[in-house]
């Protein structure tokens, strides 16, 4: 997670970090990047990368997810921060599957009514003992 802000006339980016240990969700607070030499996407995806790297996070690390605020020069869909960090760690081909079926049943009400059933079905079968219950 990055965020951008302004300190004493000083461009930084905070920058933060979700992972999970077992089955528990941590969340640090690395540090904080100055940015104030140039504030494009590409330039900042080299300053990220650059300190997580300095912080031993860069080498084996896969990065799942990204989070920004709604600037256009972080989340910008083509050439934003997000964009470009995306190019070196692309979302995994189960994602990608999942965001096609997503939006299919989005669109077509027959698949939509099948994951439904499927996913009832599912829940019935995972706690048999309350649903016989209730």
């Amino acid at each position: 997670m990055v965020d951008e802000a302004r300190c004493y006339k000083q461009e930084q980016l905070s920058v933060a970090i979700r992972y999970t240990v077992g089955l528990e969700v941590e969340e640090r607070f690395l540090g904080f990047v100055d940015c104030s030499s140039s504030r494009d996407a590409e330039s900042l995806k080299i300053l990220i990368k650059k300190y997580l790297s300095k912080c031993s996070l860069l080498n084996n690390a896969i990065l799942i997810g990204q989070s920004y605020d709604g600037a256009s020069v972080m989340s910008g869909k083509h050439q934003g921060l997000q964009a470009k960090i995306r190019e070196d760690h692309p979302h995994c081909l189960a994602h990608r599957m999942n965001l096609v079926i997503v939006d299919s049943c989005a669109k077509v009400s027959t698949a939509a009514a099948f994951f439904n059933t499927l996913e009832a079905i599912y829940v019935h079968f995972l706690n048999p003992v309350i649903t016989l219950i209730s």
